[in-house]
């Protein structure tokens, strides 16, 4: 996935960021050989306004991915000994008023 770091680093336009995270949403987490994710290759690829943009939109893009990210719990074991690994996911609700 390196042409994503790439890009990042080049500092494309925020539209071929978009269209490159549709087609793979977790290389976001994808690092380099040197440990890089494409989050630090666009802080180390300028200052561009398009670099600014891009860093925006992964910290937002990572957050979000986060805050979606299933929790996982080990508590139990199976009759064999083997952990039983159970998957929650936090929902947050949002509540809208509606005017009268």
């Amino acid at each position: 996935m390196a042409s994503f770091h790439v890009a990042c680093r080049r500092g494309v336009s925020l539209y071929v960021v978009e269209r490159l995270l549709d087609c793979l949403p977790q290389s976001s987490e994808i690092k380099t050989n040197k440990g890089s994710t494409p989050l630090i290759c666009a802080r180390k690829g300028g200052d561009s306004q398009r670099h600014k943009d891009i860093i925006e939109y992964l910290e937002n893009y990572i957050q979000k991915q986060q805050e979606s990210a299933p929790l996982i719990s080990v508590g139990k074991v199976d009759n064999v000994g083997m952990p039983v690994v159970m998957s929650t996911t936090i929902h947050h609700r949002h509540v809208h008023a509606r005017g009268a």
